[in-house]
């Protein structure tokens, strides 16, 4: 019943902590089953307010690491205002650019080099330049 609940709490304009309540207690239930894809289509929904390690911990081992490439990456778009996130995120740059190493997507690299990231997001440049060294 889980798309009952978030049908309700978005009809009645519930806060961002409710409706990403809901999300991850989908996603868990989907992890739970194995349905990992799934379940990090609604991770990606917490953002923001459940803590980005919760998700990153169950994604870490070899088999899902696209999946937490998938998660990094749209943890890394999210502006730095919208989120508890301050003080993290180098090691989040650090996570994403090592998962793309190890998967050998130095196209992805180059990409987020280039990309003219707002200003506001939690990339780290820095990071990301020490890293690629």
């Amino acid at each position: 019943m889980f798309d009952t609940a978030d049908k309700i709490a978005t009809e009645n304009k519930c806060s961002s902590e409710i409706r990403a309540y809901i999300a991850k207690e989908q996603a868990d239930k989907l992890y739970i089953n194995w349905k990992y894809k799934e379940a990090m289509d609604f991770y990606i929904k917490t953002i923001g307010e459940e803590a980005p390690s919760y998700v990153i911990e169950k994604y870490l081992d070899v088999q899902n690491i696209n999946l937490l490439i998938d998660y990094l990456e749209k943890l890394i778009e999210t502006p730095v205002w919208s989120t508890n996130l301050f003080g993290n995120n180098k090691d989040y740059t650090a996570l994403l650019l090592n998962c793309y190493i190890k998967e050998q997507k130095t196209d992805k690299i180059e990409a987020m080099m280039r990309k003219d990231i707002c200003s506001e997001s939690i990339f780290d440049v820095e990071t990301a330049i020490e890293v690629c060294k």
